[in-house]
């Protein structure tokens, strides 16, 4: 196989797409991904707190569904805004079964629906400065990658510690 012929037709929303499904669903390098952390994990266990100075996994779900959200309504052309307060951390508000599987269903859907998203970018579009900022949307779009990641690695902590 031809490696540089390969890599000639990679382009950065490519690889910014590859880069978000391993750390959203794997395999990844280091160890599970975002989803294989949440493998297994109940209502129960999501809400749990077994270190009370810590967001329990629902909350982070939230979190990351967020964040998600707030990047994909940026594609669409919303202003970015650093997300603070309820709209940063929003609260779970019901515990119950059916509401942490639909909480996981939007997760994925939200990841999904920002894929598609970042799949109809150019490398143009990639390299433009966020309005007001001084970064570009590679490193928004590179930066949910490592937020999932990174929320990943406490969620499987947090797993642990709750069983």
């Amino acid at each position: 196989m031809n490696h540089a012929a390969i890599e000639t037709v990679t382009t950065d929303s490519l690889r910014i797409r590859r880069q978000l499904e391993t750390a959203f669903s794997g395999p990844s390098w280091h160890g599970p991904a975002l989803m294989e952390n949440l493998n297994g994990v109940s209502a129960e266990v999501a809400v749990a707190k077994p270190l009370q100075s810590a967001h329990s996994i629902w909350e982070i779900v939230n979190h990351l569904l967020a964040w998600l959200n707030e990047v994909g309504a940026g594609l669409d052309g919303k202003k970015y805004v650093t997300l603070q307060g309820d709209a940063d951390w929003p609260p779970v508000a019901d515990r119950s079964a059916a509401a942490w599987d639909a909480t996981v269903k939007e997760l994925t859907a939200s990841h999904a629906l920002l894929c598609k998203k970042i799949d109809a970018l150019s490398d143009v579009q990639l390299r433009a400065k966020v309005e007001g900022k001084d970064w570009d949307l590679r490193t928004v779009l590179r930066g949910i990658a490592s937020h999932s990641l990174y929320h990943a690695g406490q969620i499987g902590l947090l797993k642990r510690a709750a069983q």
